[in-house]
């Protein structure tokens, strides 16, 4: 959880200056890197499994980041206990095809899953590279402002 305030806070520090350099939508990124943060606070992999097919099954939809003020951050879709959200850039070149964003969300919970307590949990984020913007799953508990998800 601290990793995700400072991609928040940085998300809100360097948004102006990241601005420029964004296309409507940025090729997929392989290249990006995943930070792990499981815990036992962390949502329980079935209920981020849900979140991800529901974003996964918008297809072609433009999935964007319309919070341009405070925590920069768009809560894409809530299930149980789980929250996935795209932090960072706030644009209009801020929006991927939800297929992909659903991907980047796939590759965090295929890399985050630990068994704890006997129950499978998922929590990290996926930062694409070249620009700034982070796919995260937390704990819909956590709350990050939710705005709408597709333009």
């Amino acid at each position: 959880m601290a990793r995700i305030r400072q991609i928040k806070a940085y998300a809100q520090s360097s948004a102006v200056m990241v601005l420029l350099s964004l296309s409507f939508f940025p090729q997929k990124s392989r290249g990006g890197d995943i930070e792990c943060e499981t815990s036992a606070h962390s949502p329980n992999e079935k209920d981020v499994s849900t979140c991800i097919k529901y974003i996964k099954n918008l297809a072609y939809e433009n999935c964007c980041n319309n919070n341009c003020f405070g925590t920069s951050c768009t809560t894409m879709q809530e299930c149980g206990e789980a929250a996935v959200a795209m932090c960072g850039v706030c644009t209009l070149g801020a929006c991927w095809h939800c297929i992909d964003a659903a991907e980047f969300l796939e590759l965090v919970r295929a890399k985050c899953r630990a068994d704890l307590g006997g129950t499978i949990r998922v929590g990290g984020y996926y930062q694409t590279s070249g620009i700034i913007l982070n796919f995260v799953i937390f704990n819909s508990a956590d709350g990050i402002t939710a705005q709408s998800l597709t333009q």
